[in-house]
């Protein structure tokens, strides 16, 4: 049955459930054939179909099954065969593979195999009668990958694009018209964004930007143009691949194709920048409903200087770039048969950013400064920026030591570096639309230029919010006494030996974060609490002081990395409310204690055992 490969037990059984349950015609035997760099289970067979379908599915579709080695642990991949079964949502556009049910939900056995063939009829059964997407579906892009190309995209820069319902109605009424649009590159990133969208008389439609920390300053600028369509599919849901399905595609909206191709080349500017074509059109959030925004497709290809080097004409001279045009649209890259090199588009608006998750939006307009950056701030500062704060200022003097890896986010290649700078690089590539920034800082501060004019206290004494997660006592008072006299909310965030509790102190109109510490401090001297003096701020032994190394160090505390992340994730999440609210007269306190976990006795990995105003 098989020639020259023994097949694996669980497929020969998989393939014996089929052939006996599967109510199939097997039409190509199980065979083992090479795929690139592993060898599969391959064979085929007939599905039947009910015609006639409003889709035109014939009667029979041919249906090839591709079994990998370690079946059932890895899902068959199932393609149809059948040229009148492409294009439809859920298939991939060039080899026809189709996209079935959540793999999950196939159990781990021989079985598997019959359940994928199940799904494979229930896949034909709903693109013949048109219902892979129905209304309420959550909108589907075409697929726009070529596999057969991947050498040429692989090379080429990712356009991160920047739509949401927001900047929809500067696009709404635009259909059919086209533009010129200028990129830049991304300095963290493989790619490039557009920053300015011109239309045919020149007026902006629309300017992005970032923070100027993620522009690479002598990186990858290119002009190309944008075109925005009603759609890119060609073929049922499937995008135009030739240079001439595109053309068919924008002469239904009344765009030559072949002015836009003209436009783009000459505008190409750099020997090694390729061309872009930046076609787009409107979508919806769910099939059925009106479009929210615009899913922008870059088409990549050769700029006219590097093309002219392959292009002469018979008297050894080269030709006029019209010429070339010419002979590339005739037989060249640009005729009606090439393929088209569509590139990678990913939409990195503030929705789709923060989809999975985000702290809440009020949150996200406050301008946060956090002065000390070890161990605490660093996470403290992780959350916050991961979680879409828009400006965060961060302040700490001290450089990153390698003995600081094991509890701080920075890595090996920042030793040496300031904390606070490093830091700040590292967290504003993780966060386009943010500002964040590091200065290296003592407290108090002295009235230290930087860049561009502005002082070290003028960015700190603008914020909304302070954040003391480890300051000096001597800078901490100070900057207590500032805050309060400027009418600046702070809080302080600290824990004590072995992470065992963190504090939360956060300022009043009337009571700065220094006084309700002390206050706190008072009524847990007085037995108020739950817990005891003892517990909160245990006596400090020699064998409990960390030095790092031989030689004058002043001593550290332990605290292992994952008990100050339990603190500072319960932590920030009562911050989050406390900065969304108007400050009021008084000032809060919060204790969170961790527990130690157990079999046997169920309690929460942190909780609340302290909470007062004053």
């Amino acid at each position: 049955m098989v020639k020259g490969a023994t097949v694996p037990h669980p497929i020969h059984r998989g393939y014996e459930i089929l052939r006996r349950e599967g109510n199939i015609e097997i039409t190509d035997d199980l065979k083992a054939v090479d795929e690139k760099d592993e060898t599969v289970f391959r064979f085929s067979y007939l599905e039947t179909v009910v015609t006639p379908n409003i889709e035109n599915v014939p009667r029979q579709v041919p249906v090839r099954v591709d079994i990998p080695c370690t079946f059932p642990y890895d899902a068959p991949k199932i393609y149809s065969e059948s040229r009148d079964v492409r294009g439809f949502p859920h298939q991939d556009a060039e080899t026809g593979k189709l996209c079935l049910f959540d793999e999950s939900r196939a159990r781990l056995n021989e079985r598997r195999l019959l359940t994928y063939v199940e799904w494979t009829r229930q896949w034909l059964h709903d693109a013949a009668t048109g219902q892979l997407l129905t209304a309420g579906d959550p909108y589907e892009l075409p697929d726009f990958s070529r596999r057969r190309l991947r050498k040429r995209i692989e090379s080429l820069p990712t356009v991160y694009t920047m739509e949401s319902e927001q900047s929809w109605p500067n696009w709404q009424n635009r259909i059919g018209q086209v533009g010129a649009v200028s990129f830049r590159a991304l300095k963290p990133f493989k790619g490039i964004f557009p920053t300015l969208f011109r239309d045919s008389d020149k007026t902006v439609v629309e300017e992005f930007g970032v923070a100027d920390a993620l522009v690479a300053p002598r990186g990858l600028q290119i002009d190309g143009v944008w075109a925005l369509l009603d759609s890119l599919c060609y073929h049922r849901h499937r995008p135009a691949q030739t240079y001439g399905e595109i053309a068919e595609v924008c002469n239904r909206v009344g765009i030559g194709f072949d002015a836009l191709l003209w436009a783009a080349w000459r505008a190409s500017r750099d020997d090694a920048a390729p061309c872009i074509i930046l076609l787009g059109y409107a979508i919806p959030e769910q099939v059925g409903d009106d479009p929210v925004r615009v899913h922008w497709q870059p088409l990549f290809f050769e700029g006219i200087r590097r093309q002219f080097h392959n292009h002469k004409d018979k008297k050894n001279k080269r030709i006029k770039p019209g010429g070339l045009f010419k002979r590339s649209k005739h037989d060249g890259e640009f005729a009606d048969n090439k393929p088209l090199l569509w590139g990678r588009s990913v939409n990195v608006s503030s929705a789709a950013l923060y989809a999975r998750g985000a702290l809440p939006g009020e949150l996200h307009k406050r301008k946060i400064s956090i002065c000390g950056c070890g161990a605490l701030g660093c996470l403290v500062a992780e959350v916050l920026a991961r979680g879409g704060v828009r400006q965060l200022r961060l302040f700490d003097y001290d450089e990153f030591e390698i003995g600081n890896q094991c509890r701080h986010t920075l890595s090996g290649g920042d030793i040496g570096e300031f904390k606070s700078k490093a830091l700040a690089e590292r967290l504003q590539s993780c966060n386009l639309f943010s500002d964040i920034r590091g200065y290296a800082a003592r407290f108090p501060l002295t009235d230290k230029p930087v860049a561009r004019g502005v002082s070290i206290a003028e960015e700190l004494f603008s914020s909304d919010f302070i954040l003391d997660c480890g300051m000096s006592e001597g800078g901490f008072q100070w900057l207590s006494r500032e805050a309060k006299k400027r009418g600046i909310r702070m809080a302080a965030i600290f824990f004590n030996l072995h992470a065992k509790m963190l504090t939360l102190c956060v300022s009043g109109k009337r009571v700065s974060c220094y006084k309700a510490i002390c206050r706190l401090d008072r009524d847990i001297r007085a037995g108020r609490a739950s817990f005891s003096y003892e517990e909160y701020s245990p006596e400090v032994r020699d064998e409990d002081k960390v030095l790092p190394d031989i030689g004058c160090w002043h001593a550290t505390f332990p605290g292992v990395n994952n008990h100050i992340w339990m603190l500072v994730a319960s932590a920030v999440e009562l911050l989050s409310d406390r900065c969304c609210q108007e400050m009021g007269d008084r000032g809060s306190t919060v204790v969170i204690r961790r527990n130690t976990m157990r079999d046997d006795i169920p309690l929460p990995l942190t909780e609340v055992v302290w909470s007062k105003e004053y």
